[in-house]
């Protein structure tokens, strides 16, 4: 749909780059989708309801702990990483591309393994109807975004930042659909208290080392990169653990910890 309403076909190499910048989001969330599809086709075989609810919360808050972390990587450094750029990029445009790809990845991992519950589970029709909603949605909006008569232009929403908005409102709704679905049926939803905990952390990590003069000191943009994604894992990784929020983390971190006691 870029190709077809923007006039060169050049804008469709500039989406392509930011589309998975932002979509890398989702790579933790990919393995760990492999590990919860036969627990969660397994449980109900059993129907072992309790069971596919735990998997649905422990899901969600761990894809949002690791979705989280490396959008905070992408996006601590985002000015430093455009300027690599050459110069003829539209280096706005794209970085809202990235922001709201982003944004819209990690919305989708935060609600947790619904697709995958859905489709193992007798109402797996819904799994077309809500993709064929996804389609209708993707497609309006994308028409709608795109073009620079939209009501959104003032803000810069046109062009390939447009199409990247019309993508993040698609997933919005999609998995919002979804997680609404299954709490009707069957009286699950995803969150807790520790997905509430861990979105504070994320923007009060954020805005530690966002506020930090890091370019007033090291001018090396790879030196620069790599320092703030080490402040990002000082701060982050010994909060997380403190703060209990993933218990799965903290066992992991326990065993580690008790081997190395042991060695």
């Amino acid at each position: 749909m870029i190709a077809h309403i923007m006039p060169n076909l050049e804008h469709v190499a500039y989406y392509s780059i930011p589309f998975f910048i932002g979509n890398s989001v989702l790579i933790p969330s990919r393995a760990i989708a492999s590990i919860t599809s036969p627990l969660i086709a397994k449980a109900w075989k059993q129907n072992d309801i309790q069971k596919i609810k735990e998997i649905y919360v422990k899901s969600a808050l761990n894809q949002f702990l690791f979705g989280g972390i490396i959008f905070l990587i992408i996006w601590l450094n985002i000015d430093h990483g455009l300027s690599i750029l050459p110069p003829n990029w539209n280096v706005e445009g794209v970085k809202l591309v990235i922001l709201f790809i982003g944004l819209s990845k990690l919305f989708n991992v935060a609600t947790g393994v619904n697709g995958q519950i859905i489709i193992n589970s007798k109402y797996y029709r819904f799994d077309l109807y809500s993709n064929l909603l996804l389609l209708f949605i993707s497609i309006l909006t994308n028409y709608i975004f795109i073009q620079e008569n939209n009501p959104l232009f003032s803000y810069g929403i046109h062009g390939i930042a447009g199409a990247a908005f019309a993508t993040a409102i698609s997933v919005l709704i999609f998995n919002f659909v979804k997680m609404i679905f299954l709490f009707y049926k069957l009286d699950m939803q995803p969150f807790n208290i520790n997905n509430v905990k861990l979105l504070l952390l994320m923007l009060i990590s954020y805005l530690i080392i966002s506020v930090l003069p890091i370019d007033d000191f090291i001018e090396n943009i790879y030196l620069n990169i790599f320092i703030r994604c080490g402040i990002l894992m000082i701060v982050f990784v010994p909060l997380t653990i403190v703060l209990k929020i993933s218990m799965d983390i903290n066992r992991i971190f326990i065993n580690i910890w008790n081997y190395l006691k042991g060695g």
